[in-house]
Formats: C-alpha cells, structure tokens, sequence
C-alpha cells in the first residue's frame, strides 16, 4: 500500500517536471469521455462476472455440502 503510494506521488511529480496539468486533463471533454467509457467497460466486466458466478453457484449441487451440526 504504501509502495503504491510512493508511485502516486513519484508519477504527479515527474507529470508537474514535464508541465502536465492533472487538473486540464480531468476537466477535458476527451479524458471525461474516455473515463466515461473506461468505466462503463469496468460495469459491464463486474456484472458479467457476478452473473458467470450466480449461475455457476446456482448449479452447485447443494446436497453434497457439509451440513453444521448445531449440536456441537
């Protein structure tokens, strides 16, 4: 976690050497269309996921899981 920290700030740090503003690329409408896209890609992957792992569990045969004995 904190070598990931450490990336952050070493990468803000070489963007602001060479003149990049984090703020003008944010605020773009190319970088907010891209991220908008980006993360409509991340949605649609989470889901297709959750659905791939609904239905694997949905066809598990439950009789063959351990039952809890609650008189332990």
């Amino acid at each position: 976690m904190i070598r990931l920290l450490l990336y952050v700030v070493i990468g803000v740090l070489m963007l602001s050497f060479f003149g990049v503003s984090l703020q003008s690329l944010v605020d773009s409408p190319l970088a907010q269309s891209n991220f908008a896209y980006l993360w409509h890609l991340v949605l649609s992957a989470w889901i297709f996921i959750v659905d791939a792992t609904q239905s694997l569990m949905k066809n598990l045969p439950l009789k063959s899981l351990p039952t809890l004995n609650p008189n332990i």
